[in-house]
């Protein structure tokens, strides 16, 4: 986990703001980072002071990634082929 993006302070910025996802040059480790949207306690519109909007993954698009996207870069026949490995 990453460090959150923001804030976005204005609800279209934070709407079309979409989660990070970035992979170091090993293709060994991913770094989520979510945009968030926050009011201060003292903000002046008392309706929405103190409020907090961050942006989560389902659970099923995270095992998704595990099983499927996550074994594209090291689990393919192109990823052994070229370091010459038997399967």
């Amino acid at each position: 986990m990453g460090k959150d993006l923001g804030p976005f302070n204005i609800g279209p910025l934070w709407l079309w703001t979409y989660i990070g996802l970035s992979v170091n040059k090993d293709k060994t480790e991913t770094t989520v980072q979510a945009p968030y949207m926050s009011t201060p306690t003292d903000y002046w519109e008392s309706q929405v002071r103190g409020f907090h909007y961050c942006k989560v993954f389902s659970p099923y698009r995270v095992i998704e990634w595990v099983y499927m996207d996550s074994l594209k870069d090291r689990d393919s026949r192109a990823y052994h082929a070229a370091h010459k490995e038997i399967i």
